[in-house]
């Protein structure tokens, strides 16, 4: 919420906690052309659904997917959406130094490069798949 606040789109932005088929489907035409974000640890093989939720169809969908927590994430996503959506695949990398936006002098460097790096990792020890799904025209 806060990052939302300070790029002045807290009004375009909804955060309701958990969310099952129901609570999407629930959400009728609002997903039409909506931009959807998941990172759900693995949940994602279960959620995203069109035969379930017919209208992801016409999403952007931003999807972190989780093999190293349910198998075959990646490839039930992909197989799923390949006939509506371009999907193009990002793998995630092991963070460096250079990653950090702020650049410490040498002797911060020195000292706080371990805790920098496990920061910006997120605590990743697998690389993930993300996949952006753009409905095809």
């Amino acid at each position: 919420n806060y990052l939302a606040q300070i790029n002045n789109a807290a009004s375009r932005i909804e955060v309701n906690g958990f969310c099952d088929s129901e609570k999407l489907n629930g959400l009728g035409e609002t997903l039409n052309g909506a931009f959807l974000i998941a990172d759900i640890e693995g949940y994602e093989k279960t959620l995203l659904d069109p035969q379930n939720i017919p209208l992801l169809r016409k999403c952007t969908m931003l999807v972190e997917t989780h093999d190293h927590e349910v198998p075959g994430c990646y490839d039930t996503i992909v197989e799923r959406f390949q006939a509506s959506h371009e999907i193009t695949v990002y793998k995630s990398r092991p963070r460096i130094m250079e990653d950090y936006p702020l650049r410490p002098n040498a002797v911060s460097r020195l000292l706080l490069s371990g805790v920098i790096l496990d920061a910006i990792s997120d605590h990743r020890a697998v690389s993930n798949y993300w996949l952006l799904l753009e409905p095809k025209k």
